[in-house]
């Protein structure tokens, strides 16, 4: 009887290298197949390093390639090793038959030769290009990656998605190139960006995506190899994958792998600003943990005009729209402190805050991607309503002399604090209050008439409508952290 080993987890860094392989046979003397794990340790290492490049086709299709002969050599492996399983023979026909039939295995067993070149993967590589011009293009990309329908442009606007057939060879900053000489106009390529969503198929596995299939055959050779563990009556311990034990159990290919091999579009998705051809910047994101000694600060420093604390009733709302009245006394007891309000969302399930996020953003590419993580995060907090704080520019008009003018520009601007409260129904309400500092900031401030709009689209809000909407027609009954898992992966 083998003496049991225990298995010390390889440290973080060097998980995916030759350190763990090194070591593995000083550390699992009683393993019946030594070298068939290694090479098993090998598919999962080149796997990832090949993931890692996906949208760069020199770096991924050598290691997707190193992954593929590692899988192939892993099964030569262990036939070599046979003396070391009892009865081998007779047990490794089943599992040779269960190997012919899954059409993911047999293409393992031929791809060696075939895609040591890359002409066969070129013909089979597609490109999805997505442009980000605005608020409606990031609303897309949620709508996408969440596998819905995206929304269709408005009618004045022409579609910023395309898919066509890319040579194996061409880069993310090769196509970024071609657009900002070819296609984009000038004045939006500063506050552009561009997603490149790349699938490598090969032509003898029509409709696979190459690292998903790969993962496949990775699971299978994991059960492979747990089998052989059970045959020969070993104790030793393996790491699957995300410190995952080998997944033993029965005959079968269809086994899922360990998740540090999912496959999402997400993964395969590359951005890069236009004008640079590099990863855009990203904005500034905080969650704001609840601390009861700085809320009853607040308390007494933000206080209505006659001095007192303004009283919410979390417990009575049904929405945030029901809290409006008291929000709007916040903001202005706020202004009157002589501070600045910061921009922040705040996440319901109807009137209870479960989360918040503080936000900073130095340009338009940047406040896309925030549009996006506020969608992503109400999936998340299964929030049913949001409300969006922070201080506007408004101005009498968009132009000056003729010439299109931002607010925050504009010679006559005047300033605002916006509470725009949006539910999942579809129900928006945005709230202006307009101040002056005459002494400048920390002064006095006096208050313009409050506004309220219950005919109002927020722009930014527009990967967050996406998403409640998908959410609203496709899975109404599933909820929070696992729902949002479920649906990216």
């Amino acid at each position: 009887m083998p003496v049991p080993v225990v298995l010390l987890q390889c440290p973080t860094w060097a998980r995916r290298g030759q350190f763990c392989e090194m070591m593995a046979g000083m550390r699992r003397p009683d393993c019946p197949v030594p070298t068939s794990m290694k090479r098993f340790g090998e598919v999962h290492r080149f796997w990832h390093r090949a993931l890692d490049n996906y949208a760069d086709p020199e770096e991924y299709l050598p290691d997707l390639n190193a992954a593929i002969q590692a899988a192939r050599n892993t099964t030569f492996a262990l036939q070599k090793e046979k003396a070391q399983v009892p009865d081998f023979d007779e047990w490794y026909k089943r599992w040779q038959d269960a190997l012919r039939s899954d059409p993911v295995m047999k293409w393992l067993h031929d791809a060696r030769t075939r895609i040591v070149h890359s002409g066969d993967l070129e013909a089979r590589s597609v490109t999805t290009v997505r442009l980000e011009f605005n608020y409606q293009d990031a609303a897309r990309e949620i709508a996408s990656d969440l596998g819905a329908e995206a929304p269709a442009p408005p009618q004045n606007e022409e579609s910023t998605q395309a898919s066509f057939a890319a040579p194996a060879l061409v880069k993310p900053q090769d196509i970024a190139e071609y657009l900002r000489s070819n296609y984009v106009p000038e004045a939006l390529v500063q506050e552009s960006t561009v997603s490149y969503e790349r699938r490598w198929e090969d032509d003898g596995l029509p409709g696979r995506e190459l690292s998903g299939a790969l993962a496949h055959g990775y699971a299978a050779l994991g059960r492979l190899l747990a089998g052989a563990h059970t045959q020969a009556n070993a104790t030793c311990d393996h790491d699957y994958g995300c410190e995952d034990a080998l997944p033993f159990g029965p005959v079968t290919t269809s086994v899922r792998p360990p998740s540090c091999m999912a496959t999402t579009r997400h993964l395969r998705t590359r951005t890069v600003e236009l004008h640079t051809g590099l990863p855009p910047e990203p904005g500034v994101s905080t969650a704001v943990k609840f601390d009861p000694q700085q809320y009853d600060r607040a308390q007494r420093r933000y206080v209505g005009e006659d001095g007192r604390p303004i009283p919410i009733d979390f417990m009575k709302a049904n929405t945030v729209l029901d809290l409006i009245p008291a929000q709007i006394e916040h903001a202005k007891a706020i202004l009157r402190s002589g501070e600045d309000h910061g921009w922040f969302i705040i996440f319901y399930r109807g009137g209870i805050p479960v989360g918040n996020r503080m936000l900073a953003a130095a340009n338009a590419q940047q406040k896309r991607e925030l549009a996006k993580e506020v969608a992503e995060v109400a999936l998340k907090l299964d929030a049913n309503g949001v409300l969006e704080v922070g201080e506007i520019w408004m101005s009498p008009s968009s132009e000056v002399d003729g010439q299109f003018t931002r607010p925050a520009d504009h010679p006559e601007r005047r300033e605002a604090v916006s509470l725009h409260a949006m539910l999942i129904s579809g129900k928006e309400v945005q709230v202006i209050i307009p101040f002056t500092r005459p002494e400048g900031l920390g002064g006095p401030v006096e208050f313009g008439e409050v506004e309220i709009l219950d005919e109002v689209i927020n722009n930014f809000m527009a990967p967050l409508r996406a998403a409640w909407d998908w959410k609203k027609r496709f899975h109404p009954a599933e909820r929070g952290a696992s729902f949002f898992r479920n649906a990216k992966g």
